[in-house]
């Protein structure tokens, strides 16, 4: 957000939330975001990305409004890269909870799943990880279920537009630095992840059907 400018981000997670929270607070404030300046928080506990309440829209009346999308199989398979990679060692610390091991493993979760196993089970590791939960949330979540309300809808492929609309509006050049790059894991799915995939994917693609058209299941690679 930045009231200077009148500019109001609407961030998705797993849609370079992070870099351009990073570059939002940089237009408002004039330097780069400092994690000692907010007594050691990131910038994501700083600024957590909440549900989106069209409430927000009678404070920003006047605000140049944007969001930006992504394809939706892409966002949850960067999900899995990003958060199982780095939650692996939460699942397993649950794991070896008492308390919740045996629910779990009834459940059929496991620490490392491959891609597949996840997309097969994508809801039951929603259901008990709220991080995973979080970041593959549907887009309506995040931005409502009418993006005309938004003055301005960018597709992550077009970060450079962005770029260059942020930086005509503010008068200065903006910089996108890169955040949260996620190791590629096991990229290999099965007719059933991508049977599961797309059910879960289909509301986005209906929501986002002006940038993203639902594929073909011969046509879903990670």
């Amino acid at each position: 957000m930045s009231h200077t400018h009148r500019i109001a981000y609407f961030p998705v997670p797993k849609v370079a939330c992070t870099s351009l929270k990073r570059a939002m607070y940089a237009i408002e404030n004039g330097k780069d975001f400092n994690t000692a300046e907010f007594g050691g928080l990131t910038l994501q506990q700083s600024f957590p990305t909440k549900d989106f309440d069209p409430g927000w829209l009678k404070d920003l009346d006047g605000y140049w409004r944007y969001a930006v999308v992504r394809d939706p199989v892409k966002r949850v398979v960067s999900a899995y890269n990003n958060k199982i990679g780095n939650w692996s060692r939460q699942i397993a610390a649950a794991l070896d909870n008492p308390k919740r091991r045996d629910r779990l493993l009834a459940a059929g979760i496991t620490p490392c799943p491959s891609l597949s196993e996840f997309a097969e089970k994508l809801e039951i590791y929603r259901r008990h990880f709220r991080p995973i939960r979080h970041h593959t949330d549907s887009f309506h979540v995040f931005l409502g279920q009418d993006l005309s309300r938004f003055d301005a809808i960018y597709r992550i492929e077009e970060m450079e537009r962005l770029r260059e609309d942020l930086s005509a509006r503010i008068g200065q050049q903006v910089q996108f630095t890169r955040s949260n790059t996620s190791k590629r894991r096991d990229q290999n799915l099965t007719p059933k992840a991508v049977d599961a995939l797309l059910a879960y994917t289909a509301p986005d693609y209906h929501l986002l059907s002006d940038f993203y058209q639902m594929p073909t299941p011969d046509r879903v690679s990670a």
